[in-house]
C-alpha cells in the first residue's frame, strides 16, 4: 500500500449498528483511517463514545433501546469495542447489556456506555402514563318537569398524567337509580384536552331523582375507564298559580260543616304541583268559622282547611283563600247555609183556654 493511501472503515451495518441512526450519527466524521504499507489496517484508540439518542423520555414500565458508538480521533466507528452499560439510579431506570432502557419509577437518571475507560451518556426522563382527569366527578343536573329539554352540561376532560392522552371515548351508560334512557353523552374529540357534553332528555319522567354512570375510556390511560356519576333531579319551578281544587258551591245546614273541606291547588308555570306554599283561609261572610285556616301545600300542590262551618243564619256563606304573589289569589269559596232538621216541639199559642161543651176554643192551638 502506498504511504499516501487512505482507507475508509465501514462497520457491518446490520450486525453492529442495527439502525439507520448510526449513519446520521457518523455524518460529523469522515471515518477515515490512514495507514502506510507497513502499518496494520484498522481502528485506532477510543476517543469518545456517542450514545443515540442522548435524551429518552419513557412512561413508567416502558422500554426503549439506546445505541453506543465508540469513535476514534478521526471520528471512525470502532465496532469491535466491548461496551458496558450502567445507570445512575436503578430505581428510576434499568439498562441491560444490549442498551435496553426500562423505566422503573418517576424521575430522571443517566445511562452510560463505557469502553476503554471512555463513557458516553444519555439522559432518561421517566414520567407518569397518561391518565383521564375530569373537572367534575359527580355531575348534578336539575330539570323542571314539562319545561322541555334543557341545555347540555359540559365537563372538561384533561390529561392528569404524562405523555399524550388519546383514544378517548364514551362507554355504555349504566342507569342505577330510576328509569333508563334519559341521558346522552358525547366527546368533541378523542385527544385531551376534550369536552364531554351531557344532556338530559327527561321526556315524561315523573318528579324525582335519577342516577346514571358514564364511563370514559382511553386506549392509553392507566386509569381507563374513569366513571362519572350523573344525578338528575326532576322538580318543579316556583309557585305561579292558585286555583280552587275542591269544596266550592256546597250546602250545609246552619251551624254545621260542609262535607268537603275547601282546597286549593298551587302550580308552577308549567302546571306542575308545587309543595311548601303557604295559603291562608278566612271566613268572608255568613258568620261561620274555619279550622286549619293556615295551610301549606303538600307534594301534590294541594292545601286544604280542616273544616268550614256555616253560620247560624240561613243564606250565603263565603270563604277566601289567599297566597301572596300567585295568579288567581285571592280565591272565594261559596256555600249555602240551609234550615236545620227539627230538634224539639213547643206550644206556640192556644194553650190554657176554656170553652162550652161542644164549642170550639177561641184560639186555634
Amino acid at each position: 500500500m502506498r504511504p499516501d493511501a487512505v482507507r475508509r472503515y465501514s462497520p457491518p451495518a446490520a450486525a453492529a449498528v442495527g439502525s439507520a441512526r448510526l449513519l446520521l450519527l457518523l455524518l460529523s466524521g469522515s471515518a477515515l483511517a490512514a495507514c502506510s504499507d507497513s502499518s496494520d489496517i484498522g481502528p485506532g484508540s477510543v476517543i469518545t463514545v456517542r450514545v443515540v439518542p442522548d435524551t429518552i423520555t419513557l412512561l413508567i414500565g416502558a422500554s426503549d433501546t439506546a445505541q453506543a458508538f465508540p469513535l476514534d480521533d478521526q471520528g471512525a466507528f470502532l465496532p469491535s469495542k466491548q461496551v458496558v452499560w450502567s445507570t445512575t439510579d436503578p430505581l428510576v431506570v434499568m439498562v441491560d447489556s444490549q442498551g435496553t432502557v426500562t423505566a422503573m419509577g418517576l424521575g430522571t437518571a443517566q445511562v452510560s456506555a463505557t469502553t476503554d475507560g471512555i463513557s458516553g451518556n444519555a439522559i432518561v426522563n421517566v414520567t407518569l402514563p397518561p391518565a383521564i382527569g375530569t373537572s367534575l366527578s359527580t355531575v348534578p343536573l336539575t330539570v323542571v318537569a314539562n319545561s322541555g329539554t334543557p341545555s347540555a352540561t359540559t365537563v372538561a376532560v384533561a390529561n392528569a398524567g404524562g405523555g399524550t392522552l388519546s383514544g378517548l371515548a364514551v362507554g355504555t351508560i349504566a342507569y342505577t337509580v330510576g328509569a333508563p334512557g334519559w341521558l346522552t353523552a358525547s366527546l368533541n374529540q378523542a385527544t385531551a384536552p376534550a369536552t364531554l357534553s351531557l344532556s338530559a332528555v327527561p321526556g315524561s319522567l315523573a318528579l324525582g331523582s335519577y342516577t346514571a354512570q358514564v364511563p370514559l375510556t382511553s386506549t392509553v390511560a392507566g386509569n381507563s375507564p374513569l366513571t362519572l356519576s350523573v344525578n338528575l333531579t326532576i322538580g318543579t319551578g316556583p309557585a305561579a298559580t292558585m286555583a280552587i281544587q275542591a269544596g266550592n258551591g256546597q250546602a250545609a245546614q246552619v251551624g254545621t260543616a260542609v262535607t268537603t273541606p275547601p282546597a286549593v291547588l298551587v302550580t308552577d308555570q308549567f302546571g306542575n304541583p308545587v309543595s311548601g306554599t303557604s295559603v291562608t283561609f278566612a271566613v268572608g261572610s255568613g258568620g261561620g268559622s274555619v279550622v286549619g285556616g293556615a295551610a301549606t301545600t303538600g307534594t301534590n300542590g294541594i292545601a286544604a282547611v280542616t273544616s268550614w262551618t256555616m253560620g247560624t243564619v240561613v243564606g250565603a256563606n263565603t270563604l277566601t283563600a289567599t297566597s301572596t304573589g300567585l295568579s288567581g289569589s285571592p280565591l272565594t269559596f261559596t256555600a249555602t247555609a240551609t234550615v236545620g232538621a227539627a230538634l224539639q216541639i213547643a206550644i206556640s199559642t192556644g194553650d190554657g183556654q176554656s170553652a162550652t161543651v161542644g164549642q170550639a176554643v177561641a184560639t186555634d192551638p
